[in-house]
């Protein structure tokens, strides 16, 4: 039976995932109205578990203490037989990332040279090994959700963001701050990088 997490953790692991987010990016992570997540955001902060930066890149985030109590909460939402079910769909997502790594690489890069994308077949090419990993990584995401229901939230936001690509918008791709397909991607490996406590070089081999 696929394990929902209670919501101060997700909203926790929500943070610790994406860095600085909005309330609507926490409210999208719990299932809830924007609302009730600022209600619990507000909570959070009162007890000093996370504050609001204002700036270029603002957002909520988790204080010391907030990234504190997010490990002792990861203890609990993630038991070994679901760590054990999430460790084997990340062998599954160690090549797919290899890949993934590979096909950013040429959609920025042609020849050596910056990608001005002048070359639409080229372009159509890189997009079309971009749907080719989004495909294989639909087994995997499958496999993730039916233990943890947070990662039944990736496939439907990467569908938008290829879709997107498909359609001709460039940044979609790898875009940064963007809900570009790169930017997801880079939410969905840290979330199995913190959810099964990896290093980043352990987590790519």
């Amino acid at each position: 039976m696929t394990h929902r997490s209670d919501h101060i953790f997700l909203a926790l692991h929500t943070l610790r995932v994406r860095g600085f987010v909005r309330a609507e990016a926490v409210a999208g992570a719990l299932g809830v109205e924007v609302d009730h997540a600022e209600e619990l955001l507000n909570q959070l902060k009162a007890d000093e578990l996370v504050h609001y930066r204002e700036g270029r890149v603002s957002g909520w985030r988790t204080t010391t203490s907030g990234t504190e109590r997010h490990a002792e909460l990861l203890v609990h939402d993630l038991l070994a037989d679901r760590a054990q079910r999430i460790e084997t769909e990340h062998h599954a997502f160690v090549p797919l990332n290899a890949r993934f790594k590979q096909t950013c690489t040429d959609w920025q890069l042609r020849n050596g040279e910056i990608n001005d994308h002048s070359d639409a077949a080229y372009d159509e090419q890189v997009v079309a090994a971009l749907a080719s990993i989004d495909d294989d990584l639909g087994p995997v995401l499958e496999g993730l959700g039916k233990v943890l229901h947070r990662f039944t939230m990736y496939q439907p936001r990467l569908a938008d963001a290829l879709g997107r690509v498909r359609a001709g918008d460039r940044r979609a791709f790898a875009a940064p701050l963007s809900e570009s397909y790169h930017d997801i991607w880079m939410e969905l490996h840290q979330d199995l990088i913190l959810s099964l406590r990896l290093t980043r070089s352990e987590a790519d081999s």
